[in-house]
């Protein structure tokens, strides 16, 4: 995918666009160049300096972030009956962002991000196409059918025989 010239939400992700996303690992840098590039370009201090107080923060991590682990620490948790943060903000000034439009803003960035490119969506198993899908739900159609399942069609097997316990 061509990063340069192009914002990510400039066009409609290919499926391997998107699987390349969901496999990406970057820096926060490079993270807020990608999602927020005006932003960084007017803050490139700010930007460049979230590298080094992210490998202070979580040196383990080697000083990079998953697209999963991005979307999942930026976002604030849906649903939450309490309508506690649990910690989006809190990470973006651990790194050295402290204007709150400014989060906010990259919060947002990230949100697109994620929905564009299905980073946390559940029902994206196994970033699948939708003629795979398909292929494969006609493929178990296809072996299931006439088949039923039920104790008085003894689907234990010959060995085991329900009948003794009806």
């Amino acid at each position: 995918m061509d990063e340069i010239g192009l914002l990510f939400i400039d066009h409609e992700p290919t499926s391997e666009d998107k699987s390349d996303m969901k496999k990406a690992c970057k820096s926060p840098s490079e993270w807020l160049k990608f999602l927020c590039r005006d932003w960084a370009v007017e803050n490139i201090e700010i930007a460049e300096a979230t590298d080094l107080k992210f490998l202070a923060y979580k040196s383990y991590l080697k000083g990079k972030l998953s697209s999963q682990l991005l979307c999942r620490i930026s976002i604030p948790e849906l649903g939450r009956e309490d309508g506690e943060n649990i910690g989006s903000v809190d990470f973006w000034k651990t790194l050295g962002i402290q204007d709150e439009f400014d989060i906010r803003f990259i919060i947002s960035q990230v949100e697109k991000f994620c929905a564009l490119y299905s980073i946390r969506n559940l029902e994206d198993v196994a970033i699948l196409d939708e003629a795979t899908l398909e292929a494969a739900t006609n493929a178990a159609e296809a072996a299931t059918a006439g088949l039923t399942v039920s104790p008085l069609h003894n689907f234990l097997g010959a060995s085991l025989d329900v009948s003794v316990f009806a």
